[in-house]
């Protein structure tokens, strides 16, 4: 993290919709900064934050690589400043949580460097990220925080964001996917199979739990 505040280490070339150019980014979200910021405020706390996915830096320049010693050596005068091509909600989630806590100016998060990429291929590089990962289904998603809901008084909770957390607490996910399954399963229920449950193929389902969810 300590490099991510070195002069002219890093870039964010945002797209500009009215003079065209090289930049690609998106405008950043404040709000998702502001929550990675709190959860690595509190998770530093309790000294289990982490950040497993990395960041995608990228430079038109090449850096040299050390076979013997598996490392990289640069000069960030000469091959930057780096363009963040995935990476810059974290980057600046972690630089204002160091500002609050320099203790954080410690914490390491992996990178992906790309190296002699040219304006074209990091805007390519952009669209391939942001455009094939996908996001946890939304019913997987209801699944898992409806049995931490269940856990939360039982089982000592690692840091986990706080709006996950409200959720949990909240216990709504809970209440409604036990609904769905007793109306799933119970011989007398109109809704007997016909609900797709999440990981659930069944073809012949009339909805799926996440539809089904929104309704109760």
């Amino acid at each position: 993290m300590r490099d991510l505040k070195l002069p002219g280490f890093y870039q964010i070339s945002k797209l500009d919709p009215d003079q065209g150019g090289p930049g690609f980014q998106r405008l950043l979200n404040q709000g998702r900064a502001k929550k990675l910021t709190d959860y690595l405020l509190d998770g530093h706390t309790e000294k289990d934050a982490f950040l497993p996915t990395s960041l995608f830096l990228a430079t038109n320049k090449d850096i040299s690589f050390n076979a013997a010693t598996n490392s990289i050596t640069f000069d960030v005068r000469e091959v930057g400043p780096f363009n963040v091509v995935d990476g810059q909600h974290r980057i600046a989630g972690l630089v204002a949580a160091a500002e609050k806590n320099s203790e954080l100016l410690d914490f390491e998060v992996p990178v992906n460097i790309g190296v002699c990429l040219d304006d074209i291929s990091q805007m390519c590089h952009f669209l391939i990220v942001n455009t094939t990962q996908r996001s946890v289904d939304k019913a997987v998603e209801q699944q898992i925080v409806a049995r931490l809901s269940e856990m939360v008084d039982v089982e000592k909770m690692p840091t986990i964001p706080r709006w996950i957390r409200r959720q949990v607490e909240k216990g709504d996910d809970a209440k409604a996917l036990k609904i769905a399954n007793y109306l799933n399963t119970d011989g007398n229920s109109p809704w007997l199979n016909k609900i797709r449950m999440a990981n659930d193929e069944t073809p012949d389902a009339a909805i799926n739990q996440k539809k089904f969810h929104q309704l109760a």
